[in-house]
């Protein structure tokens, strides 16, 4: 993929997950917010979606990664969840946005008011390859998978 090709895309996947992201907040802003600072007004409860997903028959998978798009509402839950990108591609796309779906947050001191947000995260899947384990199965906020990265989102 070329450059230019890259960036019309980017901006694609952007409009449109705004576009999404727009109609789950009719009344307030939405504040579009990078995975490096989620952190800082929403605290994601890292247990809330093992209970959603049969991590065995993730496993069987084999490793990769997808970066998967969504709000999160006023009461922590997530919506409009949309896969941005996926390696490989459509391998993951069910079970990232499942996971996505069941994510619970918890608004930062520095968001007392509980505004939403439109993020993605880049959710890195361990499986077994040729025979041998790599690490655990699912993993949310991985650094390590650059390839599913989306580049340019705020």
């Amino acid at each position: 993929m070329n450059t230019r090709g890259g960036f019309r895309w980017v901006l694609w996947a952007l409009g449109l997950g705004l576009a999404l992201a727009a109609t789950a907040a009719e009344d307030e802003d939405l504040w579009i917010v990078g995975p490096q600072d989620l952190d800082q007004v929403w605290t994601m409860d890292r247990e809330s979606w093992k209970a959603s997903i049969d991590q065995s028959a993730v496993k069987a998978l084999g490793a990769g990664c997808a970066a998967v798009s969504f709000v999160v509402e006023t009461d922590g839950r997530t919506s409009g969840a949309r896969v941005l990108r996926g390696r490989p591609s459509g391998v993951y796309d069910e079970v990232a946005k499942q996971i996505a779906d069941s994510l619970r947050f918890t608004p930062t001191a520095a968001n007392k008011a509980a505004e939403p947000v439109f993020t993605y995260l880049t959710i890195t899947f361990r499986g077994e390859v040729g025979g041998s384990r790599i690490g655990k199965s699912i993993r949310v906020g991985d650094s390590v998978d650059r390839l599913c990265a989306v580049a340019g989102f705020q």
